[in-house]
């Protein structure tokens, strides 16, 4: 399965490999590949040093910011977009922290963990060299 196939048929991708790799990059091209398709699209990211800000010109932002990139913004900018694409960093010290209240109040959460009950394994998508991020697609049950 390419990338491009990737983009057009799942619903959530998810980028990960070790440090240094092209991670963001290939997550902001992703997602600017999708509104351009006129997929809905947005780009989660939970980096500290704020690459995805850098990599898509967005200047300052910070944990539990999320920003909406016009089809206007995304043309202007060389990406005929047909839909917005929407980008967000997670705020995981205050997810944590919901996490552990959540697991006070209800001590058989723990077992659970974060939603692992309404999770499916992932699929593998383009086999990785471990050197080289790697696009994985997953669905979710309603």
């Amino acid at each position: 399965m390419t990338l491009e196939s990737l983009v057009g048929t799942k619903r959530i991708l998810v980028v990960m490999g070790p440090g240094g790799v092209g991670k963001t990059t290939l997550a902001a091209t992703l997602g600017l590949e999708a509104a351009r398709r006129g997929r809905r699209a947005l780009v989660l990211t939970i980096d500290p040093a704020m690459r995805l800000a850098d990599a898509l010109g967005l200047g300052s932002f910070s944990a539990g910011d999320h920003h909406m990139l016009p089809e206007e913004t995304l043309s202007r900018s060389g990406v005929p977009a047909k839909r917005p694409l929407r980008v967000a960093m997670l705020d995981t010290a205050r997810l944590l922290g919901i996490a552990s209240l959540n697991r006070r109040a209800c001590p058989t959460s723990t077992a659970r963990g974060l939603g692992a009950k309404n999770t499916m394994p992932m699929a593998s998508a383009p086999s990785s060299t471990g050197s080289e991020p790697s696009a994985r697609a997953t669905t979710s049950r309603p």
